[in-house]
């Protein structure tokens, strides 16, 4: 009876260890599985958090081509603007210029037309001088 106490005993351990065994492997099966698990949603997330970064960089590169090509525009209207002012301002410099230079045509002719006037009273002084025999400074006496 001793010996089968000790085979009971015996197969009791070998159960033992056996179950031991096959528990910690399948806690260790779990375990791996856990962390395979854990690593594949961490991957996941990652190339989640990836692209989303990537989206969000694509939206910052484009809303900085469009405030490029806006500003550009905008500098394009202005230019636009500067060289029409610059158009209208020499044609009025133009029309000053030729304003001036007809000014000057008629300041000319109008010192002619008084050079023409002195001549003219001034013939007709030696005329009436001629007539009335007396000269101005005599008639004034």
């Amino acid at each position: 009876m001793i010996v089968e106490g000790i085979i009971a005993a015996i197969v009791g351990i070998v159960a033992g260890v056996g179950g031991t065994v096959a528990y910690e492997r399948k806690r260790s099966q779990a375990g791996k599985q856990q962390a395979d698990k854990a690593l594949s949603d961490a991957s996941h997330k990652a190339s989640s958090i990836v692209l989303k970064a990537k989206d969000e960089a694509l939206g910052l590169v484009n809303e900085a081509k469009e405030e490029v090509n806006s500003r550009r525009k905008e500098i394009q209207k202005i230019e636009s603007r500067l060289i029409e002012r610059e158009s209208s301002i020499d044609k009025k410099l133009d029309e000053l210029d030729k304003r001036s230079e007809k000014l000057r045509t008629q300041e000319d002719e109008v010192e002619e037309l008084k050079n023409e006037i002195r001549d003219i009273r001034k013939r007709q002084q030696e005329k009436l001088e001629k007539i009335a025999g007396l000269k101005k400074s005599e008639a004034k006496d």
